[in-house]
């Protein structure tokens, strides 16, 4: 093992501990890849070249604390939907409910990209910060749960593509190895 990463075994427990569930066997293999090219990663990381995207869906259906967009977008398509019908019978009622509607689509547009940013955020901070620990474990879980997509100059990956496909520029997907 070296001094700079965790066992093999201590990153997948680390990743099974953040997501309360054991790893598939796709999961599993993409934790290793991870763990393969963990010391290009830390370069990446260390260089500020890795960026991260969110899937602002995906991460909402799994924390739900990210999810508060969806209040203000549903309340503007009321808002406009009546002001449709209420423009038919007094249209400056029905002018000003549709303008606040399309505020508050657009509102909640803001809270999503403030959110997803602030996710992407604290994962690289707490990846640069403490990378065996949490940092990389909830980087590559994060992965694995298809919540965010790797970026680097040289390539990107996306679930279910390897996490080394960011590294290495290659679009290879892991493949279900049948017994």
């Amino acid at each position: 093992m070296d001094a700079q990463r965790p066992s093999i075994d201590d990153f997948k427990k680390n990743i099974e501990t953040l997501f309360g569930q054991s790893l598939t066997a796709r999961a599993s293999e993409a934790a290793e890849d991870f763990w393969n090219h963990w010391f290009s990663f830390s370069e990446l990381i260390a260089q500020r070249s890795l960026t991260v995207n969110v899937d602002a869906l995906q991460l909402s259906q799994i924390f739900p604390q990210y999810n508060r967009y969806h209040v203000w977008k549903g309340i503007g398509i009321i808002a406009v939907v009546l002001g449709i019908i209420l423009a038919l019978f007094f249209w400056k009622f029905g002018l000003v409910f549709i303008v606040a509607g399309i505020g508050l689509r657009f509102w909640g547009q803001r809270l999503k990209f403030n959110d997803a940013k602030e996710f992407a955020e604290e994962l690289m901070k707490e990846a640069t910060l403490n990378p065996q620990e949490r940092g990389y474990a909830r980087l590559c879980g994060n992965y694995i749960a298809g919540t965010i997509r790797l970026v680097s100059p040289s390539g990107s990956a996306i679930w279910p593509q390897f996490p080394s496909n960011a590294v290495t520029g290659e679009q290879s997907l892991i493949q279900i190895k049948s017994a």
